[in-house]
């Protein structure tokens, strides 16, 4: 059976840690490893896991480089075969991980994406959020990023992309999967897996002006590499006019029957 490499980035997460590690935890299977990456929380968070946690969970110091530099440290003796990361808010459903790698030999691609579930601060669910498009890179290098929480890769792609780049501050993520999404062969994974929880302080709220930013000067520097497809100002427009009006009309989002459930109770499904 293949075996993950999970690894959760946090810093002072309260209450929303304890339920995150629980909820990756009912999924794992004894030959996975679970890293939950500190950035001198001091909020009591890490103590609270810790007295419980099992011993396949492990347990470190980020080096005070940022969300992407704690990631890219859990990540640095990854000897499992597939590979994800969970922000400290967000949660799987039970029984996600055998779905995924269920889908990994279904697919046999290097990298899946799946749907994710929308949840208020409480984990109600608000919606069913869409997490591909047709055509991936001209969405991405037109700013579309795929549903993190919802994504998943073998970790020899990791390897080949060049991994989480320790540079960026807020966009790292949108950064790694183009890369990543250029490198190796992707697949669109049946049902949903994760639920992105919002809650206040969350840096995709508080920075947004300051994450496209980012976006922008990483957009710029893949388009100068070859191995990443590129399309003409006119195109990345259409693209962008397009992923606007689909936000705009709530077209990113599907009806889901599991609204105002609790996210924390729903397993993996179709």
């Amino acid at each position: 059976m293949l075996a993950f490499c999970i690894v959760t980035p946090t810093l002072n997460a309260g209450h929303l840690l304890d339920e995150t590690a629980r909820s990756v935890i009912r999924c794992l299977r004894t030959t996975d490893r679970y890293i939950i990456v500190d950035g001198g929380s001091t909020d009591g968070s890490i103590e609270a896991v810790k007295a419980w946690a099992p011993p396949n969970v492990y347990f470190t110091q980020d080096r005070g480089g940022g969300m992407y530099d704690a990631i890219a440290k859990g990540f640095e003796n990854c000897q499992e075969p597939l590979m994800a990361w969970l922000n400290a808010s967000d949660i799987y459903l039970d029984g996600a991980l055998d779905w995924v790698r269920a889908e990994f030999n279904r697919t046999n691609a290097d990298l899946l994406h799946f749907d994710d579930l929308y949840a208020d601060t409480n984990g109600r669910v608000i919606c069913r959020s869409v997490g591909t498009l047709k055509n991936i890179h001209s969405a991405m290098m037109a700013g579309w990023t795929p549903l993190q929480d919802g994504c998943f890769w073998r970790s020899h792609l990791y390897t080949a992309c060049g991994g989480i780049s320790t540079h960026w501050k807020l966009a790292g993520d949108f950064d790694f999967f183009c890369r990543a999404f250029a490198t190796g062969s992707s697949a669109y994974g049946r049902g949903v897996v994760s639920a992105f929880r919002k809650h206040e302080g969350q840096l995709s709220r508080s920075r947004t002006n300051s994450y496209a930013n980012e976006r922008q000067q990483i957009i710029k520097i893949l388009q100068t590499q070859a191995n990443i497809e590129t399309s003409s100002k006119f195109s990345q427009l259409l693209m962008r006019i397009s992923l606007s009006f689909r936000y705009r009309c709530h077209l990113m989002r599907k009806r889901t029957p599991h609204v105002n459930n609790d996210a924390r109770t729903i397993g993996a499904f179709l």
